[in-house]
């Protein structure tokens, strides 16, 4: 099985990564194929854990034929295992037959795109050594700028809608953060975004409608646990990644007539709009399909709005702090004083909503009310102490 993906994989990565359109057009189609198959069965599993939630359910939905037919692989190296064990001739001849014939399917591939290659290696060779400097430094938006000047990424609808607007005053800010994210962070709202869906609305699609009292506690509990964990992961990936272009074009913004504290709370508040948007999205969707649980919904909205501009302050406070992304030793050690931070900055407000939550059981929205406060508190610190640096920073030192 291992041999068999390797063959694809080198075939598949051969056939993608040609330089024209056509290949370019065909890694999107084959991203999307295997977005939906991944999110599809999924999405099979919870209808089916839905109505019995039990381990049978689970297997069966494992032994089901479309299973077995998207992982074909993991299917086929079943079969040689349970017909070795049974003395099944048929089933290891067709286990093995699948995986050969993969193996066969990706060596033809890599050989097809042998007139290929000596464009693929001058092209990547030329440009493969900026990239691992942008890489190594997280420079995302400098990767998705250099695959603009190659003609790879397109300017969508939303971001030319978004480019005809002219807000002014620290509003501006968040305008041209948002744009940025939508040119050049696209995978905030495609990848990461969906992810956090789906993670955030599992507990409701789990949950039967004569549900005990106990289950809904357990299903919503569980809802801002998720939205919990989605705001670390959209949150961090945009604040780590427009912080460090932030560092660039300081010598821009300084200018500008805001007071030092006041554009960094509008920098590290624009970092959080991708996760308020998916936020907002699951709110509505929870309210829709489940509106039993409305009150965990809308805690958990009011408590991830709070806990998302604490992460983003603190990812600002630490790269004010260390902002060298081309020395290794300062990108390892930001990178543990981030979480170090998170996890202080983080365990007032965190601890009080768990607090009032469990050990008081008071209602999920009057406990999220004054743990929100709590993060916006430690926030508005943190910008003020990160505003007072921002206004020393010198890039050229």
């Amino acid at each position: 099985m291992s041999f068999s993906w390797v063959c694809v994989g080198y075939g598949v990565s051969f056939f993608i990564n040609r330089s024209d359109l056509q290949a370019d057009r065909n890694k999107k189609i084959i991203n999307a194929l295997l977005f939906v198959l991944i999110v599809g069965t999924g999405i099979y599993f919870v209808l089916n854990l839905r109505s019995d939630l039990s381990w049978d359910t689970v297997m069966n939905c494992a032994q089901s034929p479309a299973v077995r037919t998207v992982l074909f692989s993991a299917t086929a190296a079943t079969w040689m295992v349970v017909g070795a064990l049974n003395n099944d001739a048929a089933l290891i001849l067709a286990g093995t037959s699948i995986l050969v014939g993969v193996s066969a399917f990706g060596i033809y591939l890599a050989n097809s795109q042998l007139p290929f290659m000596y464009d693929q290696a001058s092209v990547k060779g030329f440009g493969s050594a900026e990239q691992r400097v942008m890489r190594r430094n997280n420079d995302i938006y400098g990767l998705m700028a250099q695959q603009a000047r190659n003609g790879k990424v397109k300017v969508g609808w939303v971001s030319k809608w978004i480019g005809k607007l002219r807000p002014s005053g620290a509003s501006a800010l968040v305008w041209k953060e948002v744009l940025l994210q939508l040119r050049g962070a696209r995978f905030l709202y495609f990848l990461f975004g969906p992810v956090q869906l789906f993670m955030t609305l599992s507990p409701v699609f789990i949950l039967s409608d004569d549900a005990s009292s106990h289950q809904m506690m357990v299903a919503g509990r569980m809802i801002i646990v998720m939205q919990g964990v989605g705001v670390l992961m959209i949150t961090l990936n945009s604040a780590i990644s427009g912080f460090t272009e932030l560092l660039k074009r300081v010598e821009f913004q300084k200018p500008l007539p805001f007071r030092p504290a006041g554009t960094v709370f509008w920098e590290v508040a624009s970092k959080c709009i991708p996760n308020l948007l998916f936020s907002g999205i699951s709110l509505i969707a929870i309210l829709v399909l489940k509106s039993v649980l409305w009150d965990y919904a809308i805690a958990s909205f009011i408590f991830v709005l709070g806990l998302s501009l604490l992460v983003s302050s603190t990812v600002f406070l630490v790269t004010i702090a260390f902002p060298d992304a081309g020395d290794a030793s300062q990108r390892g050690f930001r990178g543990i004083l981030i979480m170090l931070g998170m996890v202080i900055l983080g365990l007032p407000g965190v601890g009080l909503f768990a607090a009032l939550l469990i050990l008081f059981n008071l209602n999920p929205i009057l406990a999220a009310i004054p743990s929100g406060g709590v993060c916006i508190a430690v926030t508005m610190v943190v910008c003020y102490v990160s505003g007072s640096m921002y206004d020393s920073y010198n890039p050229s030192e």
